[in-house]
């Protein structure tokens, strides 16, 4: 679905400044540089909806809190 998008916006984008481009300019302008493109979209996605998904589980700001509040150190405790 992203990659509909990209293509997309790179139409609009070529619209909108009154110029022609392919869609075989996008990736490179190669055959392999589309299915890598998607494929470093999918790879970045990961990260961001797994971060969304494991905090869903968790409960609602658990893990922002357990990624981001600041703790003492174990040598602080003592």
């Amino acid at each position: 679905m992203l990659a509909c998008f990209k293509i997309l916006e790179d139409a609009a984008i070529s619209l909108y400044r009154h110029r022609r481009q392919s869609i075989s300019e996008l990736g490179g302008g190669t055959w392999q540089g589309i299915p890598t493109l998607v494929l470093l979209v999918f790879a970045v996605l990961i990260p961001f909806v797994g971060f969304a998904e494991i905090g869903r589980i968790m409960g609602e700001g658990k893990l922002k809190t357990l990624f981001f509040q600041r703790r003492p150190f174990e040598s602080d405790l003592s």
